[in-house]
């Protein structure tokens, strides 16, 4: 049943996520404005918005999976086709935002792709970005308002959820240097001991050396979570795992919010110590019983509420 409090609120979803934009629709109580799109013989894309949206608030919803750069077109276009129907304002919500690790010139001539990208979207005619756990928070900065949603809670609730933390014997190890903010957060919050971390020297893309900085007697019987923002190729939590399961863990998880899992990521987790790995549904997942995947749509659809309404964004953070 229609929101009568919504009549103003169109929602687009591309074609990189449909599940999400049903639920985030589920949610609000709206459907989804219907879109075509296809491409010409010479491999040019087309899209086509299929419902009125003049005088709307517009908010499209794509993510960044693969191909990338198709994704972001069709985005593109996208805003490009709702500023041209007249809609009043164009909010893009993109979950796991494009290109967000190139935040940063950190070696001579080379682009810094997410400011690229932001001002791409800018030029389409966008009016506001919404995503999920920036990999860079700086790339907020790269737009004229651009809300950076936390997911924190939700990942650190899925623990109680399953009833892992029933014998209390649950801690927190940052999986690299990096990450040594995120988990001291995160475990501040439910009271978790944060017991140690990791450094860590990359062989290549696929391999890594670890080392575990902290009491190896700490790591003895306990349940272990490592907290990160994504997981790309999975080496860093495989190797930590298994020298955590050489100290005697008990049990080993890895959590992040943006499940990537590229090349063989899946496969390696599965023949790794991992116990399990839980990441959130920011990214399309293939149903895995070694992958728990927490639904975040809830989150996206009380930001899209406080937008549309006037609201603050700030107090989800």
């Amino acid at each position: 049943m229609a929101n009568s409090k919504l009549k103003d609120l169109k929602i687009i979803g591309g074609s990189s996520h449909p599940d999400l934009t049903l639920k985030i629709c589920q949610h609000l109580g709206v459907e989804a404005v219907g879109i075509e799109c296809g491409k010409y013989p010479n491999d040019d894309q087309w899209v086509r918005i299929m419902g009125s949206v003049r005088k709307k608030e517009v908010f499209i919803i794509q993510t960044a999976i693969y191909p990338i750069d198709y994704h972001l077109m069709q985005l593109l276009m996208l805003i490009d086709a709702a500023r041209r129907g007249s809609a009043k304002e164009i909010t893009v919500i993109a979950p796991y935002f494009f290109y967000v690790r190139s935040d940063k010139k950190d070696e001579p001539r080379i682009s810094i792709t997410a400011q690229l990208v932001c001002e791409l979207i800018q030029s389409a005619g966008a009016d506001r970005i919404v995503a999920v756990e920036l990999h860079s928070p700086q790339v907020q900065g790269y737009f004229k308002v651009f809300d950076n949603l936390h997911a924190g809670k939700f990942m650190c609730s899925v623990f109680y959820d399953q009833r892992i933390l029933q014998d209390g014997d649950l801690a927190v190890i940052a999986p690299d240097e990096g990450g040594t903010k995120l988990n001291g957060k995160l475990a501040a919050n439910r009271n978790f001991p944060l017991i140690g971390l990791f450094n860590k020297r990359r062989i290549d893309s696929h391999t890594v050396k670890v080392n575990f900085v902290g009491e190896p007697g700490d790591v003895k019987g306990k349940k272990i979570i490592m907290f990160d923002d994504e997981i790309l190729t999975g080496s860093t939590l495989i190797a930590n795992a298994s020298k955590l399961k050489e100290m005697g863990a008990e049990e080993i998880y890895g959590c992040a919010f943006h499940g990537i899992f590229a090349g063989n990521a899946i496969d390696n987790i599965e023949k790794s110590d991992l116990t399990g790995v839980i990441v959130t549904n920011t990214l399309p997942q293939v149903p895995n019983p070694k992958i728990k995947v927490v639904d975040i749509s809830e989150l996206v659809t009380e930001a899209i509420k406080r937008i549309y309404l006037g609201e603050s964004v700030s107090e989800l953070f």
